[in-house]
């Protein structure tokens, strides 16, 4: 039998709905679900919720969102490798925020997208990235977004 899954969600800013059903995540029979890739949430502040399945390492890599856009963002998913999935709320014009995840040895994929506090869609990109298995971390990625609703990044670094 062919099982579809999905999970949505609504943001509400002071009592006022501003996404109504979101996707957040979906699949197929042949698929994880939801609650076996994120089995736990933390609150990493009042603007970002992160979804994970194990304990953050002592040395964790550090992902940058940049919006160099001239309009706020309304909101952002984020998710790297799968593993982690975060959730970024209202980032200001010109604005940072900084995301700890489990460190990347290997390669992997960064997927962003979102919408503008105008109600215009943060193209989804998935950005591949690959860390040389000789280096040594933590390392630190960087994807900014502009006007356009475009991205560029990651940059790494060690």
């Amino acid at each position: 039998m062919f099982v579809m899954h999905s999970v949505y969600f609504d943001l509400y800013r002071r009592g006022e709905r501003v996404v109504r059903g979101q996707l957040l995540h979906d699949g197929d029979s042949f698929d994880p679900g939801f609650e076996d890739l994120y089995r736990d949430h933390t609150w990493l502040n009042n603007s970002t919720l992160m979804f994970h399945n194990e304990k953050m390492s002592d040395q964790p890599d550090t992902l940058s969102i940049i919006n160099e856009a001239s309009k706020p963002i309304k909101f952002l998913q984020i998710k790297i490798n799968s593993v982690e999935l975060f959730l970024l709320f209202d980032l200001g014009r010109q604005a940072r925020a900084t995301l700890s995840f489990r460190p990347q040895r290997d390669e992997g994929w960064i997927t962003v997208e979102g919408e503008f506090e105008d109600g215009t869609r943060v193209v989804a990109a998935r950005i591949s990235y690959y860390v040389v298995p000789s280096s040594e971390g933590p390392f630190k990625e960087e994807i900014t977004i502009d006007d356009d609703a475009s991205m560029a990044g990651p940059h790494s670094s060690p």
